[in-house]
This record gives structure tokens, sequence and C-alpha cells, in this order.
């Protein structure tokens, strides 16, 4: 019966940390866009499956594309399986980026990211927090 029992119990914990995983996702996934069109930071950020995020940097005359990396949710608790908050690490020649999304709605996240030089140079290391707004994916993307 011990083992009965304790099998149980970590059938209902694979369960339950299978469940919130899959239920952080959808949260997050989709395209999102600034909602400052004149931003000199992120400008776009796409989340897709697997919680793998690329962004798109403010240049001149497209948008840079920054690459893909891994996001981590967080709930509220150890208890919470509807994650809100995600976070991210970008690793540039010249400089760190680590990033934290909070869904504030179904069409609206906040970005915050964390600019940390590692060039030598004198700039100073900055942090932005920008609003974004998540697109339909029926809209063009491509003046974006």
């Amino acid at each position: 019966m011990k083992k009965l029992t304790s099998l149980l119990f970590a059938f209902s914990i694979t369960a339950l940390l299978s469940l919130s995983a899959f239920a952080a996702d959808s949260d997050f996934l989709g395209t999102w866009v600034n909602m400052n069109p004149n931003t000199r930071g992120i400008v776009k950020i796409e989340i897709t499956a697997g919680l793998n995020m690329r962004m798109w940097g403010s240049c001149t005359p497209t948008p840079c594309d920054n690459g893909t990396t891994p996001l981590v949710t967080y709930g509220a608790n150890s208890s919470d399986t509807n994650h809100k908050v995600a976070t991210g690490m970008y690793v540039f020649s010249f400089k760190t980026v680590g990033t934290t999304l909070k869904v504030i709605s179904p069409t609206r996240l906040n970005f915050e990211h964390f600019n940390k030089f590692t060039d030598g140079s004198i700039r100073q290391n900055y942090w932005m927090l920008e609003k974004f707004k998540k697109l339909n994916s029926s809209l063009d993307l491509s003046d974006l």
C-alpha cells in the first residue's frame, strides 16, 4: 500500500508540473509589438511554443533581429500553475541583456530589459520598461 501511495503521489506531482508548464505557455505565445511607435528600445517580440523568445531592436532602416533565447516562467508562489512572469537572457559581444516579461492581460505585456555593457566602454548600464500589445495573427508584420 505504501508503494502504491508513493507511486500515486509521484504521478500527481508529474502531472502538476507538466500542467504548469503548459498553462504558462498560452499566456505568452504570440507576436507582441511595442505600444510606443517611437521607442528606441525593443520594437517587436515573438514567443513560440516551448517558450522561445525572439526580439527585434529599434534600428534604422529596419529593426535588428536580436535572435532567440529561452524563457523561464514564474507563478506568484510555489503552488501557482498560472504563470504570468517570465525571464530570459541575451549575451552579445558588447553587452548582456536580462529581460523580464509580465502578462498584464491577454493582449498586454510589460517588458523590462536590463542592459549591462561588458566591452570596457564608458557607457552606463541602463534599464527600460516598455509596454507591448499582442498582434492579431492576421495582420501584416512586414512594416515592423
